[in-house]
């Protein structure tokens, strides 16, 4: 009995939607399996011919995408160096339109203070800042500029008329100037020489005192090590690898670089 009644179950199962869903997917899966097999070796030369015609592609416009780059490259360096000056001309001028703001402000609270004296503790935290704006826009004068490398100068025991005649080359006075090498300040020092010269950082070449001192320490290194200050100057501008057997680098730049120099110095 328990044979027939295992016999009539499975024979009711094999009707099932079930089993015939699970016949349903071994056939898929034959088919697949078969397509497979028949398009495996076409997939594959296929991506072989892509990866062809994608080399071949990539040849041809390896040059023109440097060339684009390059000149993109150089595009963009030369907007940088035309608003830069503009820049700081706008960023100086809202540092003085927000004072100005800061000022009014202040006096707004002076005035109404009368009326509601809970407010003077506001405008005197905004005179605060003010006067901490003040101080900090306050840019050196020409002539303090002058001040404080003939100071540097004499503390380190160079002719400052030569520093001046450097200073005027190189920057012509202006402390926040950055070159298209990346050269900063007074003395136009690069931040690699900065670091590893004075251990200054590259914020901190933009402040003129340790600029002044980095840059003066660092040409009198090159006169202690060259004893000659036309060999001195052409290390500074080119770098003392440059100067080899008592002579400067044939560079144009180096030769009109020493040229206006020694000119200024010697008037």
């Amino acid at each position: 009995m328990k044979a027939i009644a295992r016999e009539i179950f499975f024979m009711k199962l094999s009707h099932t939607p079930l089993t015939k869903l699970f016949q349903l997917l071994i056939v898929l899966k034959g088919k697949l399996t078969r397509l497979y097999h028949i398009l495996r070796p076409k997939f594959f030369q296929l991506l072989t011919v892509l990866k062809k015609k994608l080399i071949r592609l990539y040849h041809i416009l390896r040059p023109k995408l440097f060339q684009l780059l390059t000149v993109l490259k150089k595009k963009i360096t030369t907007i940088y160096y035309i608003l830069q000056p503009k820049l700081f001309q706008l960023l100086k001028i809202l540092k003085t339109k927000l004072i100005r703001l800061i000022k009014n402000v202040y006096l707004t609270f002076i005035s109404i203070s009368k009326k509601r004296p809970y407010t003077v503790g506001a405008g005197f935290l905004a005179l605060i800042l003010a006067f901490y704006l003040l101080d900090s826009g306050n840019e050196m004068t020409l002539q303090e500029l002058q001040q404080l490398a003939k100071q540097t100068a004499e503390r380190h025991g160079v002719d400052s008329s030569l520093v001046f005649a450097i200073i005027k080359q190189e920057s012509g006075w202006k402390p926040d100037i950055i070159s298209r090498a990346g050269a900063i300040g007074l003395m136009q020092i690069m931040p690699s020489t900065g670091e590893w010269a004075c251990d200054l950082t590259r914020e901190e070449l933009f402040e003129p005192h340790k600029n002044l001192d980095c840059g003066v320490r660092y040409f009198r290194q090159q006169l202690k090590r060259f004893g000659d200050v036309k060999l001195a100057l052409c290390a500074y501008n080119a770098g003392p690898g440059n100067v080899k057997h008592g002579r400067c680098p044939r560079f144009k730049e180096t030769t009109q670089y020493v040229h206006n120099i020694l000119s200024m110095w010697n008037k």
